[in-house]
């Protein structure tokens, strides 16, 4: 059974229709927003009478906007990515390096991050559209040319075999442009499912209007049925258009066919496409009642490509408030003010004057109005009269300084060179609490930017990766080394964070770091003062400083050198020489050993002699020698007896 569209576009303009009421009710907010933030007049001037109005609204977005983009384009790389389980770290890796050249360099960053702040602060909510850019480009190629001839193998016979005889260039379709990207849309010609309730990935459609011509759209390669839309489409200013745009009032328009500005519907969302009872994300995009392209979002798992973010967000809706719906009271006060200042002055008679009549005669009038001398009949030069401003209330301008305040407050925004600075706050505990608050809000607004629309954009940037990056794809770093990165490593579980800070808290935290050095510096080793002065140079907005200073090796003075070089000699040879002292000590030490040993064997042979002596003496006082001497001769003639009997016996 075939897709009835006439049925499908029926039902996807009854969407359209239906969703009219809810986005007309947030666009007169917004056009009274952006009226009050312009400055516009509020329609109560009165002729003849000043009609200036207080821009209050647009200077707090004007101080606001350079340090809440500041964290978004201020550093080479944003994109930081953390593996959810280690398999996925080398996923993590390659998915960093993509992420970062992608938004970081082959993006319009600073211009889609200013428009974007922009819109969200002036209209309370800024919406992105997320698409896959892809461009086709002819490029020369030089191929190998092969043939096929009798080459001799080993063994000389010949046998057929490919050659390379030459190379040829060939020109060749290639992708030039394969990139993901993302614009800022209009909120005028956004329509959302209004069921959706403070999620916009939650809305069953999205209904997007723009501007293109018959040759646009066949450039773009993705749509049909072009030349079926009826020279009736191509008249897109039929009054409702100029009501929600008042810029194309009037607008310069082609004559020719193919250039003509049509009117286009684009439709994202769920619908049942197949008649099965089942709804799938498809997009439909139509021109009068035309269908033009027809298909499954081609987008990874089906998602609506809308991002929004809300500046002050409005519970239980994707819209959110703008500055003008937290300023706009105070604002029409200053202007009540400033007006009145104005009239104030202008009745005044400054520039007038006066003298009393007869005084001047004709000749001297002539002079006086020519504002030459001049000479006057009667009184003094102190009876002219002249005229001066009128002087305006001391408590009018108490009053007036009193609402600047209060929007400071409001904002957290100081004004520049007033404001609630030290001579206003008194002390300077005060001025650092409300230095604190600002830096606080600005860091919030921040946060918020980044929670709800960068990373969110990224996320989807890194799921199209996974789907629509070419598997040999290179991309270039900034340092030029070439990286090739494969669809594969770009699968896995990551989560992506962005560094968020103010200049406030970075010149916060590098004063911490500066006061640390001045009393630490002298102690502290140079590898810790080299880091902290890293740290410091990063926190001022200065990374090739802070690159530089990271990796700094001090190179030493030659002549110093020598010298630490010649002083480990001589800590050597003083370690040899005390080393060579000590083995002469050792064999001192043995010699004076010996020598004392043979001394104390020279005593004990001296006190054995001495013995031996006494005892001699002793036994010739006793008569002990001449009895051992009998005893002996008695035992040897006993012995001799033996002998001489046992020879008789014989």
């Amino acid at each position: 059974m075939g897709i009835n569209k006439k049925q499908i576009l029926s039902h996807l303009k009854a969407d359209y229709t239906m969703s009219q009421s809810y986005h007309d009710e947030w666009r007169v907010k917004r056009e009274k927003w952006i009226s009050e933030y312009n400055g516009e007049p509020y329609g109560n001037e009165e002729k003849g009478k000043s009609q200036v109005v207080s821009r209050d609204i647009k200077k707090v977005s004007a101080w606001q906007h350079a340090a809440i983009i500041d964290p978004f384009v201020s550093a080479p790389d944003m994109v930081e990515t953390h593996p959810i389980t280690f398999d996925d770290k080398a996923a993590s890796d390659q998915a960093n390096i993509v992420l970062n050249y992608q938004f970081c360099r082959d993006f319009p960053r600073y211009n889609f991050i200013s428009e974007a702040y922009k819109v969200q602060q002036r209209e309370g909510t800024v919406v992105v559209k997320v698409a896959w850019e892809t461009k086709e480009g002819e490029v020369q190629v030089e191929t190998p040319v092969i043939e096929n001839r009798l080459v001799p193998n080993v063994e000389g016979e010949l046998v057929p075999q490919n050659v390379q005889t030459g190379v040829r260039v060939e020109t060749q379709t290639k992708l030039v442009i394969n990139r993901p990207t993302a614009e800022v849309c209009d909120n005028i010609m956004l329509y959302i499912d209004p069921t959706c309730i403070g999620d916009i990935s939650n809305a069953q459609f999205i209904i997007q209007r723009f501007m293109s011509n018959k040759s646009k759209l066949k450039a773009a390669g993705i749509y049909k049925n072009i030349d079926k839309i009826p020279s009736a489409a191509q008249t897109p200013y039929d009054g409702v258009y100029d009501q929600y745009d008042k810029r194309d009032v009037n607008r310069f328009t082609f004559s020719d066919d193919a250039r003509k500005e049509l009117e286009v519907f684009e439709y994202w969302g769920n619908y049942d496409l197949h008649d099965n009872g089942e709804a799938i994300p498809i997009v439909c995009v139509w021109i009068g009642d035309v269908i033009i392209r027809l298909e499954e979002n081609p987008y990874p798992e089906g998602e609506i490509p809308f991002i929004s973010c809300s500046y002050d967000a409005e519970p239980f809706s994707i819209n959110g408030n703008a500055n003008a719906d937290l300023l706009s009271a105070d604002q029409k006060i200053k202007t009540g003010v400033k007006r009145a200042f104005i009239n104030t002055l202008d009745t005044g008679t400054q520039g007038q004057k006066g003298y009393p009549k007869g005084m001047l005669d004709p000749i001297n009038k002539k002079r006086f109005m020519e504002g030459k001398d001049f000479e006057f009949n009667m009184g003094t030069a102190q009876d002219i009269w002249k005229g001066q401003f009128n002087d305006i209330p001391t408590s009018t301008m108490n009053f007036y300084q009193g609402i600047s305040a209060e929007i400071e407050s409001l904002t957290g925004v100081r004004a520049y060179g007033g404001g609630t600075g030290g001579s206003a706050l008194g002390s300077a505990t005060a001025e650092r609490g409300a230095l604190d608050a600002t830096a606080k809000r600005e860091v919030d607004i921040s946060r918020n930017f980044k929670e709800n629309l960068i990373v969110p954009l990224l996320r989807k940037w890194h799921a199209m990766n996974g789907v629509f990056l070419e598997d040999e794809q290179v991309v270039r770093l900034t340092s030029g080394e070439l990286v090739p990165v494969r669809r594969d490593d770009l699968d896995g579980n990551i989560d992506i964070d962005i560094s968020v800070s103010t200049p406030a808290t970075d010149a916060e935290k590098a004063g911490e770091l500066s006061f640390m050095l001045q009393t630490m510096g002298q102690t502290l080793p140079f590898d810790m003062t080299q880091i902290i002065l890293a740290e410091i140079a990063k926190l001022k907005r200065m990374p090739a400083l802070a690159q530089q200073i990271a990796e700094y090796q001090p190179q030493p003075d030659p002549l110093a050198q020598q010298v630490k070089e010649l002083e480990v000699q001589k800590l050597q040879a003083e370690v040899a020489e005390r080393q060579s002292r000590a083995q002469e000590n050792a064999v001192d030490m043995e010699l004076k050993s010996a020598k004392a040993e043979n001394e104390r064997a020279k005593s004990r042979k001296t006190h054995s002699d001495a013995d031996t002596t006494d005892l001699d003496f002793l036994r010739k006082q006793s008569g002990q020698d001449v009895t051992d001497e009998m005893n002996k001769q008695n035992n040897k003639d006993m012995n001799q007896g033996l002998l001489n009997k046992q020879k008789d016996n014989s």
